[in-house]
């Protein structure tokens, strides 16, 4: 096996000389280095734990973190006890996989090894998914920074699910995928379950991948619940990977599509639009009607197909209402009518007409 050491060798020394080049540490980050200024702290037993070999980023101590690039390949030379070591290894892991847990310390769900480096390095050479440990969790002191909360969010979310394959990088999400999977905030999940979800994980995330390269972790992640909620968790469990791929691109380009009409779409108007002197709602559409009709026009409806909630179409259709909702919220009322809950489309939109509607917008060739 003095080749594959060849190759993870050469792995290694290319990632350490590419971080160089742009001025960032190239090899394992410490733990001990980062605790060292943090507030106290407190330690959880874990167990054994499968751990996911993408998120363990590091070593415990310093001792052996230069034996390594950042990407855990080894850069040693051949011929010392490093490489002899990890060859035997890398026999092992081909003949009969490794099976020895390795010793970690996980903070901020991220892992750091006190035992088993070069265990660790082989299994990410043959690129496998995981390794398992003994691990401790490293839990820091309440605070308000943004991932210091998300973090004891994944903590209550770990509590009833044993997921750790997950991170956000936005508030909420994961109080939200807990919902939508269909289950209670205290709800456990059962190994069923979380096998399932780690499929639709993995396979949402190399069709993903395809799409968005260089997208981090936790882009990812924030992308597949944003996905859930789009199309339902039952219709995503049911999509096998082309399936996935197509919706991928499709909800793509709707997004690409919107946020070059509208560059931010908040949940909050802007300090500025609350205060800021406005024109006349939508005065060029609505003068030709104003014209006709001495009534202002106040209130608005959209009528769609279906719920947002059932297609990415009719949700990106949603996202438009809201913004306008957001800007011209001092001029007008909004109202939202779901076609699918009457008898017909007709009936809908003379429902929103009777609600005194001045101006309605349909949101689909059907209607």
């Amino acid at each position: 096996m003095a080749g594959e050491y060849e190759k993870a060798l050469k792995n290694g020394k290319l990632y350490v000389t590419a971080k160089q080049l742009k001025g960032e540490y190239p090899y394992l980050t410490v733990l001990d280095d980062i605790l060292k200024d943090k507030e106290e702290t407190s330690e959880a037993p874990l167990g054994l734990v499968q751990i996911p070999l993408d998120q363990v980023v590091g070593t415990v101590t310093a001792g052996r973190s230069q034996a390594f690039a950042g990407n855990f390949m080894p850069i040693l030379p051949e011929k010392t006890e490093m490489s002899t070591k990890w060859q035997s290894l890398c026999n092992s892991h081909l003949e009969e996989g490794i099976r020895d847990p390795i010793v970690a310390y996980e903070y901020m769900n991220r892992f750091y090894v006190m035992e088993g480096n070069k265990r660790v390095s082989v299994l990410k050479f043959f690129d496998a998914v995981s390794v398992p440990g003994n691990v401790t969790r490293i839990i820091p002191k309440r605070s308000e920074e943004k991932e210091n909360k998300i973090y004891y969010e994944f903590l209550d979310f770990y509590k009833v699910s044993r997921i750790n394959f997950l991170w956000f990088g936005e508030e909420g999400n994961f109080e939200k995928l807990q919902s939508l999977v269909g289950k209670k905030p205290d709800e456990l999940w059962t190994d069923d379950e979380r096998t399932e979800f780690h499929y639709i994980y993995e396979v949402f995330e190399k069709a993903y991948k395809k799409m968005e390269s260089r997208a981090t972790w936790e882009e990812m992640c924030d992308a597949l619940v944003d996905f859930i909620e789009l199309y339902s968790y039952q219709e995503v469990k049911e999509m096998n990977g082309v399936d996935l791929e197509k919706k991928i691109a499709n909800s793509k380009k709707v997004f690409d599509a919107l946020s070059e009409e509208t560059p931010q779409i908040s949940m909050e108007p802007e300090e500025d639009l609350k205060t800021k002197p406005r024109v006349p709602l939508l005065q060029k559409m609505i003068q030709p009607l104003s014209s006709l009709n001495e009534s202002p026009v106040n209130r608005i409806a959209f009528v769609h197909e279906v719920s947002p909630k059932q297609s990415g179409f009719t949700y990106a259709h949603d996202l438009g209402r809201m913004h306008v909702e957001q800007v011209f919220y001092q001029e007008a009322e909004f109202e939202v009518f779901i076609a699918s809950e009457f008898e017909s489309p007709e009936e809908a939109i003379e429902a929103a007409i009777q609600e005194g509607n001045t101006l309605i917008f349909t949101t689909s060739p059907v209607l």
